[in-house]
């Protein structure tokens, strides 16, 4: 037993009360209970998903080196969702969005806090472009699959042409190729989620969802594995997630038990002040 003990890891030199990341941690926990609120006011369901539900099954809550929370919806509660939380959020947090921000770079919808900032390395010039920088919660649309090979080819080009059109990145030349062909890429991604997200479409895709077309994610999700969601524990905390985690885990990540080696451990920020 001791000898084992001498080899668990000592994380706290990471996120260790009192440190930059810890305080980040718990500002991003206050903005999950926020959003876990309004979503069950509202009746809608989601899970927490990616590495924060592994981190949830393998350190009982925030990944050590975590700085950002994620959550899935299904396309059909998404926009309702997003007009709720345009109404109801508190004042100290924003949505980002295309609309609300010029230099974001997603189609999906984040929720922002206004209180902290991310300080972005030197190289990463899309993000330090961004008006809202805070802390920040990404909210996930799924829908049936289609062809997964088909979809990370249209989001392979919908993505840059995206980014390219709206300035965020890119050569001139390439940004006014991209204003050309935007609309062609916008009406077609339309069409496709309209499709998939569909009743009809659902009926013979039932059990395979995946996240909507443009946003250039590809989780391959068992929807017998994640709804109806289930309360899960995080940090301190009751929130929602998967229906089966274990299964949804080893979907996406394989042996999720594993901790990867330091030089694999990513962040978003370099640094992040919490005001």
């Amino acid at each position: 037993m001791e000898e084992r003990d001498k080899n668990v890891e000592d994380y706290s030199v990471i996120n260790g009360e009192g440190t930059s990341l810890r305080k980040a941690q718990l500002r991003l926990l206050e903005m999950l209970m926020e959003f876990d609120r309004i979503c069950k006011k509202h009746g809608i369901d989601y899970y927490l998903s990616s590495g924060n539900c592994l981190g949830a099954m393998r350190h009982g809550g925030f990944i050590p080196w975590d700085d950002d929370m994620d959550v899935d919806v299904m396309y059909k509660d998404y926009k309702k969702l997003h007009r709720i939380l345009e109404r109801e959020l508190p004042p100290q947090y924003v949505l980002q969005t295309p609309r609300t921000d010029k230099g974001y770079y997603h189609i999906f919808t984040r929720i922002v806090d206004l209180n902290s900032k991310m300080h972005y390395s030197s190289s990463n010039r899309t993000r330090r472009r961004l008006k809202y920088d805070g802390l920040f919660l990404d909210i996930f649309p799924l829908q049936a699959g289609i062809n997964h090979k088909l979809k990370k080819r249209f989001d392979r080009l919908f993505v840059p042409v995206f980014r390219y059109s709206r300035g965020v990145d890119g050569t001139p030349a390439k940004q006014m190729i991209s204003k050309i062909l935007w609309p062609f890429f916008k009406i077609t991604a339309d069409v496709l989620n309209f499709v998939t997200a569909s009743r009809l479409f659902s009926m013979f895709h039932k059990d395979d969802i995946t996240h909507i077309y443009g946003t250039n994610i590809l989780p391959k999700v068992k929807y017998s594995n994640v709804f109806p969601s289930k309360p899960m524990l995080f940090e301190d905390k009751w929130v929602q997630g998967p229906a089966n985690p274990d299964a949804y885990l080893r979907e996406i990540f394989g042996d999720y038990m594993e901790v990867p080696p330091p030089e694999r451990r990513k962040t978003h920020a370099v640094k992040i002040d919490v005001f």
